[in-house]
């Protein structure tokens, strides 16, 4: 079943190194998207406060307010991904031990 002694399949190697690339990365776009965005926000703070038309600055303000609330729906529902995620890793660890020679489907 293994090569070399601590070695895995490659199919599942891959899976879980992939997912924990994926986690790994979805996580810190989240972070960056969401201290860039404020510090971008605190930069154009005055400019914003000097558009001189309602309909536009309220546009402007609406929009930021708009995208502030999904980065943060998103980051609330993180715990969910990363449990979808983590069944996902054990249902492929399983499944690959399985087709790897572990268990051929019979009681005998």
């Amino acid at each position: 079943m293994f090569k070399v002694k601590g070695q895995m399949g490659g199919g599942v190697a891959a899976n879980l190194i992939g997912l924990t690339i994926g986690i790994g990365v979805t996580i810190l776009v989240l972070i960056f998207v969401s201290v860039l965005g404020a510090k971008v926000y605190s930069s154009v703070e005055a400019d914003i406060a000097n558009i001189s038309d309602a309909s536009i600055k309220a546009s402007v303000e609406g929009g930021i307010q708009s995208s502030f609330e999904s980065i943060e729906e998103t980051g609330s529902l993180m715990p969910i991904i990363v449990l979808a995620v983590m069944i996902f890793l054990v249902l492929s660890l399983v499944l690959g031990f399985t087709a790897l020679g572990g268990g051929r489907g019979s009681v005998l």
